[in-house]
């Protein structure tokens, strides 16, 4: 099944600790965004959000610690709330410098992204990675340097390219096919980091879908459907897929049916209380339904 890139948007910032780039999410199912910020090597800490939903952070690079080296971070978010909304990178000091986001659709939202390979210089003129795939992932990398410009290598198509005149940002994808080399050319010599994180494409099984999403960590503890709006707990039905974020490290295994995957639960009965405000399900996996239930006990209303 094939990825789709759908749209994108990009930003910098001379000064300041944050950043913030409009961006308006599709609709759709099984979408994912990838947010990146590059920047100097003296600030040691960032986050993201998009739509005021906390981003999770896949890859942290840098070439060095000083002012002059580059540094790279790469967030994801599964399912982003749909329509305009702002991205927001927050370091922990001042500091030049640029970011991105970029939108696909037809992801494995429980398995989005796999194992990230990641490449850093302090000089040199061609920064390059070489990714492990398969023939339906799609590769895509992000690379920021030092006030150079950048040509994306053959058999990549660029999707952000953006000098603001201090650190760049760029990023390109490649259909996955065995070992695949992303790589740039840069204008001059400069410090660089580089990621490539393949996306692994939805799972497809006849006359299944994941209606809910629910992030045992979430500390609004709401139920998400397909689009990423949120579910009032008296709206959530049986007979439906839930999917329950956090409780497993992530992965990128991928298993042949819903029934085998341990982060998804069928739900048998919902019923919900309205003097407590509590909503009680009956699932197939006494264990997720159990985190749940101690997610519960702590003030959620799941």
């Amino acid at each position: 099944m094939a990825i789709p890139f759908d749209s994108k948007a990009e930003g910098s910032a001379s000064a300041g600790t944050g950043l913030t780039i409009a961006f308006t999410a599709p609709s759709g199912e099984n979408r994912v965004v990838l947010a990146y910020l590059g920047t100097e090597g003296r600030p040691v800490s960032c986050t993201a959000t998009y739509g005021g939903l906390a981003m999770t952070e896949f890859v942290h690079i840098q070439s060095g610690t000083g002012a002059s080296d580059a540094q790279l971070w790469g967030f994801y978010l599964v399912n982003p709330p749909v329509g305009a909304n702002n991205l927001v990178f927050t370091l922990n000091t001042a500091a030049q410098k640029t970011g991105s986001i970029l939108c696909y659709t037809g992801v494995d939202v429980l398995n989005p992204i796999g194992t990230p390979v990641t490449a850093t210089q302090s000089s040199g003129t061609t920064p390059s990675v070489a990714v492990t795939s398969q023939a339906d992932w799609l590769i895509v990398d992000a690379l920021t340097v030092n006030n150079q410009t950048m040509t994306v290598g053959a058999g990549q198509t660029q999707r952000v390219n953006l000098k603001p005149g201090w650190w760049t940002i760029a990023n390109s994808e490649e259909a996955g096919a065995g070992t695949v080399t992303m790589s740039w050319t840069l204008g001059g010599t400069a410090q660089a980091c580089l990621v490539s994180v393949p996306l692994i494409p939805a799972r497809l099984e006849q006359g299944r879908a994941i209606s809910y999403f629910f992030d045992v960590w979430d500390p609004e503890q709401r139920v998400l459907d397909e689009w990423g709006a949120r579910v009032e707990p008296w709206d959530v039905l049986p007979d439906r897929w839930m999917a329950v974020m956090g409780w497993l490290l992530p992965t990128s295994r991928t298993y042949d049916t819903f029934v085998e995957d341990p982060r998804l639960i069928y739900i048998e009965a919902s019923e919900y209380d309205d003097a407590s405000g509590q909503l009680a399900i009956t699932a197939s996996r006494g264990e997720l339904s159990g985190v749940i239930l101690a997610r519960a006990s702590q003030g959620s209303n799941v």
